[in-house]
């Protein structure tokens, strides 16, 4: 069991860089800093001289405990089992940024496109002197946005600090009751959708008094200034999330402020409150967003930045990302000293909130011992490793000739080919059956298929559901008995019903400073009450999407808004603009219209009428669908499932039968198959058609490989994914890792230290004496404290 968990931490880097908790203080006791921060282990391999900390100790084995924790508990692994692997593991990943320091700044190894990149020229004496300058600023960054995020946390629970000192200061004798401002009942809605981000600072109360106060010659009760609330206040919290406990489409909440009047001898001080109740519905599954970057050895994303990773610095500053930039805006590229800065903000800044989130960051740093060299120090650990990692791969690929890789695909598909098969007997009708239950919802593994009379009638849909709303759908369940009565309410509710647009481009990720609200349904600006799309004169912000004020361009609307819809060419947003639902039967028939146009297109082939047809009804889905389930789904429902409603499985078979080709819609010329369930009102197009080249009563097989590769080849979604593409990358990804562990196991030796376990002295390997030295007292003292605690 030791050799397993030393085995899993070998050559992973999970140093614990930005946490900045107190983990491991204990553990230093005297003369703080300088005991934090002296040697346990020292690396002396190629002329390269690296140290490991007790600090970079303590994160190291703190976040493999937090990773085994378990396992711990479990008994799995016991708490010296984890410190010998953090110890050994520590070493070990040192060991090897030495050999990686001299590997990346090999200009015969790594080529000139890197080597012409490198920050130090060449050289190697610190770790980020062979980084590119790309993976510098990734490094420099991370560490940035980090520290960032905690001040702008801390600098919030200073504000909420002073909220609750300003809350508890009001009076408290006399009071009658509290209730929302005219300001908040205006702004306080009755239905929220799931993730709103409500602004807490327009929440406001004030308190109402029993005391008359004569104003304007009349007298009313006394009240208090308007109020903020602090969030310990609220004594039932806002929020937009669903429960765990809480299922459907909707659920009633409630969020209520609690106010403490004076109490008054042995009483208890009164209590007063004011609520809003608000129903919280579930909000529209938005389109996941593809990793740009999956299988690119090349690139890197750095500030939501795509940038080339030997991108040189003129490079770098021509894709906004300036490493010699004075602009504030370029700070998170800079190596910055946050005393100096936080000292500097107490000279200058009026910001108290923002001066005391500096405050307690620093100091948690001084807590911890540790101070911003030490997290950029861990983050060129980090990118010397994910570098020598990515140099290994980039070889280990282009070793590998393109016909070497498809014959070695091709090897292994032949594998899985007959591996699939004897899943299946002689018994065709449970071969049938059983094949179609494994592609009920999965074709990404079905490598075989046997021979039935049916395999080229195996199909899957997209669905785009209008559902009725709860009240509708109560009264057509109490008349289901008579098929034609329920027809024909279903078709009245229909002519009434309404949908409402979601953004299919929506990223809450995207930042635009025109339609920052926007995205949570309010105007641009709520003291003017200007609508979305008019610039604010005070600022002239733009949308960052467009350039401009429209907030649109190409036909998609910025990602910043979650809920707009385009029509005559300019931009609605719900809760902006009155008119903005919309009658489900007009969204039918321009869906309608759309795909007609292109299935009509005579300068188009059958392949780019599928094509353009799935982005069009995608394009709805992600607009206008109630059916969460289908989202996200590239391949679709299976067509032939019993398990759906038996309505829903006939309007699928109608279209399969009208046309069996991908992006087929209609149940007839230039009329969409449209049909009903208990659930509301489907429209289904054809999304994948997996075997349909497959002759009924064969089963799957190849004459030659040609064949094989053209069939695996075939797209089984509507993404472009195909059997080969999977296995295929399968391969690149065991090239990868048996390069990358080749290179480990020829430069790092297998083992370091041992460990007495009775005495807890630690001694190192014999042959390693000239390359580390290690503090064994000082390792001593770790174990006898760990294991005595």
């Amino acid at each position: 069991m030791r050799k397993k968990v030393k085995t899993l931490v070998v050559f992973v880097m999970v140093i614990a860089m930005f946490a900045l908790t107190f983990a491991g203080c204990t553990l230093i006791k005297k003369n703080e800093v300088r005991e934090a921060n002296e040697s346990l282990a020292t690396i002396n391999k190629n002329g390269i001289t690296l140290e490991i900390s007790k600090n970079a100790f303590l994160d190291y084995f703190n976040t493999l405990y937090a990773q085994n924790a378990q396992y711990i508990q479990n008994g799995y692994f016991s708490l010296d089992q984890i410190l010998d692997a953090a110890i050994e593991g520590k070493i070990k990943n040192t060991y090897l940024l030495a050999d990686a320091m001299v590997y990346l700044t090999d200009k015969k190894q790594v080529g000139d496109a890197r080597y012409n990149a490198l920050v130090g020229k060449g050289a190697k004496v610190k770790l980020e002197d062979v980084l590119t300058y790309a993976e510098w600023a990734e490094a420099v960054y991370s560490v940035n946005k980090s520290i960032d995020d905690q001040i702008d946390a801390a600098k919030e629970n200073a504000y909420q600090t002073k909220l609750d000192k300003e809350w508890r200061k009001v009076e408290k004798a006399g009071v009658k009751e509290i209730e929302f401002t005219k300001e908040t009942k205006e702004y306080l809605k009755d239905i929220y959708y799931e993730n709103y981000e409500i602004d807490f600072d327009k929440i406001k109360v004030v308190v109402v008094y029993d005391e008359l106060i004569e104003k304007d010659g009349v007298k009313e009760n006394k009240r208090s200034e308007d109020l903020i609330p602090s969030r310990g206040s609220y004594t039932k919290e806002f929020t937009t999330k669903f429960g765990d406990q809480e299922s459907g489409d909707e659920v009633k909440k409630t969020f209520e402020i609690t106010f403490n009047g004076l109490a008054e001898g042995d009483k208890e001080a009164p209590t007063f409150t004011v609520s809003h109740e608000y129903t919280l519905k579930k909000a529209r599954v938005t389109k996941n967003k593809k990793d740009e970057l999956e299988g690119v050895l090349d690139k890197l994303k750095i500030n939501d930045i795509i940038v080339g990773r030997y991108d040189s610095k003129e490079q770098l500053k021509e894709k906004d990302i300036d490493l010699d930039g004075t602009d504030e805006k370029y700070r998170v590229y800079k190596i910055r000293d946050l005393e100096k800065e936080a000292e500097e903000l107490r000279k200058t800044s009026k910001d108290e909130d923002l001066i005391e989130g500096y405050r307690v960051v620093t100091e948690r740093m001084k807590a911890s011992y540790k101070d911003m060299e030490y997290y950029y120090y861990s983050a060129f650990e980090m990118a010397v490793s994910n570098a020598l990692k990515n140099e290994i791969y980039q070889q280990a690929l282009n070793s590998v000739s393109a016909e070497d890789l498809e014959k070695e695909v091709v090897t292994q598909l032949k594998y899985l080919l007959e591996k699939d098969k004897v899943k299946y007997g002689t018994d065709a009708e449970k071969n049938k059956e059983d094949f179609k239950k494994a592609i009920t919802e999965n074709v990404k593994t079905a490598y075989y298929y046997p021979a039935m009379d049916d395999t080229n009638e195996n199909f899957y849909v997209y669905n785009l559901l209008f559902k009725f709303s709860p009240d509708d759908e109560k009264f057509l369940s109490d008349i289901a008995g008579d098929k034609d009565v329920l027809n024909g309410y279903r078709e009245y509710i229909k002519g009434k019903t309404v949908t409402f647009a979601s953004n299919p481009n929506y990223d809450k990720e995207h930042e635009c400073p025109l339609h920052k609200d926007a995205k949570t349904g309010e105007s641009l600006n709520d003291k003017d009450k200007e609508i979305a799309g008019v610039v604010n004169e005070e600022t002239e912000e733009k949308c960052s999407f467009s350039g401009d004020l429209e907030g649109i361009k190409d036909g998609k609307i910025c990602p910043s808004v979650k809920y707009g819809r385009i029509e005559d060419g300019k931009l609605k947003i719900l809760g902006v603009d009155d008119d903005y639902e919309e009658k489900v039967e007009d969204v039918i028939a321009r869906l309608q219209n759309e795909l007609v146009e292109v299935k009509n297109d005579a300068t188009l082939t059958t392949e780019e009428i599928s094509k353009k047809s799935i982005e069009i009804f995608e394009h709805y889905m992600y607009s206008y669908n109630d059916d969460g389930g289908i989202m996200n789904n590239t391949l679709g429902y299976y067509g032939t499932n019993e398990s759906f409603q038996k309505e829903f499985l006939d309007l699928s078979k109608e279209v399969w039968a009208f046309d069996p080709i991908v992006g087929n819609a209609f149940s007839s010329d230039e009329k969409l198959g449209l049909g009903y369930s208990s659930y509301g009102i489907h429209i289904v197009m054809i999304s994948a058609t997996p075997f349909s080249g497959a002759v009924p009563n064969k089963e799957l097989s190849f004459e030659n490989d040609e064949e094989l590769i053209e069939y695996y080849k075939k797209e089984y979604d509507v993404e472009g994914n195909s059997i080969y593409k999977d296995v295929e990358k399968s391969r690149k990804d065991q090239i990868k890792t048996q390069a990358y562990l080749n290179y480990t196991n020829k430069h790092v030796p297998t083992k370091f230290i041992t460990r007495d376990e009775k005495k807890n002295k630690v001694s190192l390997e014999k042959e390693l004496k000239d390359e580390v030295k290690i503090n064994n007292k000082k390792l001593k003292g770790i174990f006898d404290l760990f294991l005595k605690s």
